[in-house]
Formats: structure tokens, C-alpha cells, sequence
């Protein structure tokens, strides 16, 4: 009961000025962050292309979100990006995306990256966080910006809330980030013409590619993670015919073995994870992801790789049941 809670753009000057307020920011970044260090606070109060939003009851400070304006090279640098030769400090999204998964055009465009969001503990789950955003998305569209993106250690969690607010993943990082223990995870959303169409072909190419790469370069990725980022997935490449169909049926039915039929089962199970099926885990960390049929059991509390048969059965009897016309 502390009244309305108001939100608002910040420029620095004003972090300046008002020393207890500054407190009160740093306090909740640190308390929220484990990668805030001093220095970022410097930069808070001095980068040009740094905004931050704050969500406030009255004088109390309940959140906080810090946004940095990425990309807009003109096409010397962007060349010099793109060959290698430069790596201008502070613009993530845009260089991951334009170096290492083949979007140059992210480069030209203005993105605003959430750097940090943070919203006070006994405060959470209240829709701060999500009326922070709102306001920050708004400030960008208003600045003519191409996209709004974000950046973070993935887990299912935080990917569940950044999707509902309409970013979409585009990109993995290939390293595991020592503070998180994770890989990084981008997602973004496109804000105008140009930057709505990188986003739907970043987010389109980035599902295709990754049921390859869980079985290479993802296959540590947690299994209910992989799952989550499957989900939507156009599978057009991953046609069953007939033939194939008759061989799953002949498994479901344990008359014929699933080794004998892994890449169909690749392609059934990839087709499942994008219409949304659940429970898949043991299937995704055996068949996609290749882990070790002793991992798997030990992971996931099954008896052996015969246990583990019988759940790919019983799981495609359930499909063939569900796909089958009543009557």
C-alpha cells in the first residue's frame, strides 16, 4: 500500500546528483547480479549510450533495468567487424550475431540490449519486472531503434520470462560462461521494418541449426532447456513418409529395434519437441544430445537401456494413438 508504482527513464546526471538514489541502485544491481562490479557503475554514470529505467513506490526503489544502445556502424567499421579486424567494446548482440552467425545487418542496426534488470526480492512476481521492459521497448520505439535484446546465462526460467515479453532466442554461445556456468543465450525482438526482419530469420535459423548442434557443440546443454528451445521449431526438412512411419509403428510395437532406427527417431523426436510435447528429457539427452546410455539412466532414474526402450514405445505408441482419425 505504498501507492502507484511509477516508472521512469533516468538519464545519469541525475544518478549524480542524487547520492542516496545511487545507493539504492548500486545496492539492488549487486544484490541481483553476481557479475556487477564497481566499475560498471562508472560506466552507468559516464557511457552516453547507457539509459536506466527505475520502478519506484514513492521514495523506495523496488527495480531497476539498464539498457545500452548497440550497433549503428557505418560500413567501414562493420567491414572491419565482419573481417575480423576490430572488436569495438560493448556491442555483444550486435557482433555475435553479424560474426558468427552470418547476420550483417545487425551491425548497421540500433539495438537496445538489456544489460542488467534486477527487481528487489520482496517485490518479485508482481509484474515489475515486465512494466520495466514495457517502458524501456517504449523509449526505443520512440528513438526509431531496430530491436530490443538481451543477453544471459540460459536457464528455462529466465528464458520462460523473456519470451513473454516477446523476445525469441537467436543465439547460443558456444562458451560456458564461468560466473553462470552456463552457456550465453541471446534473444531479441525487432521493433521496425528492417529489425523485425532480422529477428524472424535470426530466430528462424537459429532452431533449424540447433538440432544439430545439441548432438556436437550443445550436448551439455540441460535437456529440458533444449526442449524449451525447440519448441515452434518449422520442421519442412524433417519430412516422415511412409516408410518411415511403418518403422516407428514396428518399434512402438517391439518388433523391430530402436538402434536399427535412430535418425528417423532423431526426426520424430525433433518433430514431437517443436509441436510442444513433454517429458521427453531421457529421449532428447539419449537421441539428440548423445550422452551416454549409463548418463542418461543415472541422470534421469531409469533401470537401463531396456527401461529406456520401452519409454521411446510407449511414447510413440501415444503419437501413433493421437495421429490415428477417430472412428
Amino acid at each position: 500500500g505504498q501507492g502507484a508504482l511509477q516508472v521512469e527513464r533516468l538519464p545519469a546526471a541525475a544518478l549524480r546528483r542524487d547520492e542516496g538514489l545511487l545507493r539504492d541502485v548500486v545496492g539492488l544491481l549487486v544484490s541481483a547480479h553476481y557479475q556487477t562490479r564497481p566499475s560498471d557503475l562508472r560506466r552507468l554514470l559516464d557511457d552516453p549510450g547507457l539509459s536506466l529505467w527505475v520502478a519506484r513506490h514513492g521514495r523506495d526503489l523496488c527495480g531497476v533495468v539498464l539498457g545500452a544502445v548497440e550497433g549503428g556502424f557505418d560500413d567501414a567499421i562493420a567491414a572491419l567487424v565482419l573481417a575480423g579486424r576490430r572488436r569495438p567494446h560493448g556491442h555483444l548482440l550486435a557482433q555475435s550475431l553479424a560474426v558468427h552467425a552470418g547476420f550483417d545487418q545487425a551491425l548497421s542496426q540500433r539495438t537496445l540490449r538489456v544489460v542488467r534488470i534486477a527487481v528487489h526480492p520482496a517485490q518479485q512476481r508482481r509484474g515489475i519486472g515486465r512494466r520495466l521492459l514495457a517502458a524501456a521497448r517504449a523509449w526505443a520505439v520512440s528513438e526509431r531503434l531496430d530491436g530490443l535484446g538481451c543477453a544471459f546465462g540460459s536457464a528455462s526460467d529466465l528464458l520462460a520470462f523473456w519470451t513473454a515479453q516477446g523476445l525469441e532466442p537467436v543465439r547460443l554461445g558456444l562458451r560456458i560462461d564461468p560466473a553462470s556456468a552456463a552457456h550465453a543465450l541471446m534473444l531479441l525482438d525487432g521493433l521496425s521494418a528492417g529489425g523485425r526482419s532480422l529477428a524472424t530469420a535470426a530466430v528462424s535459423r537459429f532452431r533449424r541449426d540447433l538440432p544439430w548442434s545439441l548432438g556436437d557443440e550443445f550436448s551439455d546443454l540441460p535437456p529440458e532447456l533444449a526442449i524449451a528451445l525447440l519448441r515452434g521449431r518449422d520442421c519442412v526438412d524433417l519430412a516422415l513418409d511412409t516408410a518411415d512411419l511403418t518403422g516407428l509403428a514396428r518399434i512402438a510395437a517391439g518388433a523391430r529395434q530402436p538402434a536399427t532406427a535412430t535418425p528417423v527417431i532423431w526426426r520424430w523426436l525433433v518433430r514431437a519437441l517443436s509441436d510442444g510435447a513433454a517429458g521427453l528429457e531421457p529421449l532428447v539427452a539419449r537421441y539428440l544430445q548423445h550422452w551416454p546410455m549409463r548418463r542418461v539412466c543415472e541422470t534421469y532414474g531409469i533401470a537401463g537401456g531396456a527401461a529406456l526402450d520401452q519409454q521411446l514405445r510407449g511414447r510413440l505408441a501415444d503419437a501413433e494413438n493421437a495421429s490415428r482419425p477417430n472412428g
